[in-house]
């Protein structure tokens, strides 16, 4: 009798376990649904200015780490992992390269033609890549509230710029941007608690996206 109970106590718990294992798998799913069930989409626009479809095939890349970006680190990691994505090997980053007295500590976005000559010097490579991120306007939260009366716009937007230089004439290679835009209208009426893309956010997704341009066109 004593083992039947046993029996039927050890059979219990396993099946409690193994319903609080199905409900930690559901949760998230029914958290993530609900989320994005109630959610703004975020929208983004490509414009090249020149260099659209280039050959990555040709040459060394030097991947500058510029220093005006916001979270300078984490988009950095962005950049190296999506360029080595399309350039493997053929990727240099600037950061190995800083005890060379040409390379400056802060390479500027747009370098001057003496800079470019030096960076082709110290550097001996034949491309190098620029990046930067601005916040266009961040007026939305995670998730949106409702103004006291009326009705409002709030807008998050940023925008992603990339320019390659070609070191070996000092001139543009290519010139390309993105811009990720999320639009928001709200009212007194409505109880808010829309989730909504960060300006932050979006320019990091930019940015990745554009690098991510740059594989589809390339030339093959």
């Amino acid at each position: 009798m004593a083992s039947l109970l046993q029996k039927r106590k050890i059979k219990l718990t396993w099946s409690k376990m193994v319903q609080y294992e199905k409900m930690k798998i559901l949760f998230p799913g029914i958290f993530l649904c609900l989320l994005f069930a109630n959610c703004v989409s975020t929208k983004y626009t490509y414009d090249f200015e020149k260099g659209k479809e280039l050959n990555f095939s040709m040459g060394k890349w030097l991947l500058n780490k510029p220093y005006m970006n916001p979270e300078i680190n984490r988009v950095y990691d962005i950049a190296v992992n999506d360029f080595s994505a399309i350039l493997k090997d053929s990727l240099m980053e600037v950061e190995d390269l800083r005890g060379s007295h040409l390379i400056p500590n802060k390479m500027p976005y747009t370098p001057t033609k003496k800079e470019l000559e030096d960076i082709a010097l110290g550097s001996r490579c034949d491309y190098l890549i620029n990046y930067k991120l601005t916040i266009l306007s961040a007026e939305n939260y995670s998730f949106t509230t409702s103004p006291p009366i009326g009705t409002v716009i709030r807008i998050n937007e940023a925008m992603a710029e990339i320019l390659i230089y070609d070191l070996n004439t000092l001139e543009v290679l290519s010139q390309s941007s993105a811009i990720g835009k999320v639009k928001v209208k709200i009212s007194s009426e409505d109880s808010g608690g829309t989730y909504v893309n960060l300006a932050s956010n979006i320019s990091r997704s930019a940015f990745s996206r554009l690098i991510k341009r740059y594989e589809k066109y390339r030339i093959k």
